[in-house]
């Protein structure tokens, strides 16, 4: 079955229809464009009223940060005025500061017996008394009768240990008193660890000592135990 296609017939009426009906806008669409223009001046007053709050803002904000400024000054020199006011730092109740306080006996004997030193034999140099060990001092003397000489090789003329312990001349001494020196350096540390109450001077704690002592103890069969080789020269320590 087939179909007749007929054309749809112009609109008759649409083309009788005056052309000023045509082009007359609707109620509503008037209605609203009214409504818009009358909206027009309100939006230009928001703009224009928009700078006035920026800069009511930022005087607020430039106001608070020198009132900030202001508060911070105020305080800081409070704080300046009590610590001048500040009364000074209490001693130690021993009577001296609670800082370090290194003790010496300056480079002379005679200004290390006017500072209250003692001589320390073993390691034949001036300590303040209160690194002193009397124990050790006692021990040393009563090992063996150290021999001390005015040159070395036994080429010197040998002297009482009185002179020795005097001191206030170099001397020279044996190889064997060398050793024993080193042993009564770690003696005396360890003494000091054990709790003596004996302070350590800084040749005690010298690490470059340590060193020479530790070679010495290494190589100690090198020379004989009597042989004059070492010169003993007298020292002021501190600690």
């Amino acid at each position: 079955m087939s179909y007749l296609h007929i054309p749809s017939l112009p609109d008759f009426n649409a083309q009788m229809q005056p052309k000023s009906e045509q082009s007359e806008p609707l109620v509503g669409d008037s209605d609203s464009e009214l409504d818009s223009r009358r909206y027009i001046p309100r939006n230009r007053q928001n703009l224009c009223s928009r700078p006035k709050i920026l800069y009511a803002l930022c005087g607020a904000g430039i106001a608070s940060i020198l009132w900030s400024i202001s508060v911070i000054a105020l305080l800081t020199s409070r704080l300046w005025a009590t610590t001048a006011a500040a009364p000074p730092t209490p001693q130690h109740p021993s009577g001296r500061e609670s800082s370090i306080h290194i003790l010496h006996c300056g480079d002379t004997p005679d200004e290390a017996r006017a500072m209250g030193c003692k001589f320390q034999i073993h390691t034949y140099a001036w300590v303040p008394a209160s690194c002193f060990d009397e124990v050790l001092q006692e021990e040393w003397l009563n090992i063996r009768d150290w021999e001390y000489y005015t040159d070395k090789y036994d080429q010197g003329e040998p002297v009482n240990i009185s002179v020795a312990l005097a001191g206030e001349r170099n001397l020279y001494s044996t190889w064997g008193q060398h050793i024993e020196h080193c042993a009564f350096t770690w003696r005396k540390f360890t003494r000091a660890q054990a709790g003596s109450g004996v302070l350590m001077t800084n040749r005690d704690l010298s690490y470059e000592h340590a060193h020479h002592c530790s070679d010495a103890l290494r190589t100690k069969f090198e020379h004989p135990w009597d042989e004059v080789n070492t010169k003993v020269t007298v020292e002021f320590h501190m600690c």
